[in-house]
């Protein structure tokens, strides 16, 4: 028995369950305690611009002709990981899509099942709905766009490896919440559809979503799941070096 390959198996699912479980079990007791609006400039992506297509921000960009930048409040790419189900049900709807390959858009359930909700290979106005038993709660958002692998809302699910080299987490989802209008209380979600996080413009789907609030991870909690994959790093460079041994 490889006890190095099994304590590398164990800190990546152990780390992923525990996350789960945590991030639950913080927002059922401090939610009350938690403002998941406030954010300091440190913790947000950068948005880049396009000459292209339409921009996400600014004036006239997607979101302003959308909602108006007026009844937007962005949230802290840190505590828009996991979501919980808030209403009867969760419903989902295409807002905009800047890029040539098909998006299927859905959420990733407890166990890591990936649920399509919209696909949408031309941009076109669609909606779908999910409730509580579809998903559990929390859950995490997914997209999985034609040509790239699944990306998830929550940074830590991607994160590339090629052989014994891992990238950092990669965030490849932005989120506002929808303060004023006829959308109050709606939650919209812009994705960057590429690997490393391509061109920054998250403009490549916009979804609005209706019936779910964000789950704060604390800090603490992501410090833990940092700390839990540089451990997988240092298992797998100690088995690479062994392996070497072993053959000399």
């Amino acid at each position: 028995m490889n006890i190095i390959n099994t304590t590398e198996t164990c800190i990546h699912v152990c780390g992923v369950t525990l996350i789960t479980f945590l991030s639950f079990i913080y927002s059922s007791v401090n939610a009350s305690t938690i403002n998941p609006l406030s954010y300091s400039s440190g913790s947000l992506n950068y948005i880049s611009t396009s000459h292209y297509e339409p921009g996400l921000i600014g004036e006239g960009g997607i979101l302003d002709t959308a909602y108006g930048l007026e009844n937007l409040q962005r949230i802290d790419d840190n505590l828009d990981r996991y979501w919980n189900v808030s209403g009867a049900e969760v419903t989902v709807s295409s807002v905009a899509k800047h890029v040539g390959f098909s998006q299927n858009f859905g959420f990733i359930d407890g166990n890591g099942n990936f649920s399509s909700l919209l696909f949408v290979p031309d941009m076109n106005t669609q909606s779908s709905a999910f409730t509580i038993n579809d998903s559990g709660s929390p859950f995490r958002f997914g997209l999985d766009p034609s040509g790239s692998p699944l990306f998830s809302s929550d940074p830590l699910d991607n994160i590339y490896c090629h052989g014994h080299s891992c990238s950092q987490p990669n965030d490849h989802m932005v989120s506002w919440l929808i303060t004023d209008g006829v959308y109050a209380g709606d939650y919209v979600l812009a994705w960057e559809d590429l690997k490393h996080l391509g061109d920054h413009d998250y403009n490549d789907l916009v979804v609005r979503v209706s019936g779910a609030s964000v789950v704060p991870v604390p800090s603490s909690i992501v410090l833990l799941m940092s700390g839990m994959l540089g451990l997988a790093s240092v298992a797998r460079r100690r088995n690479k070096t062994n392996s070497i041994n072993d053959r000399n």
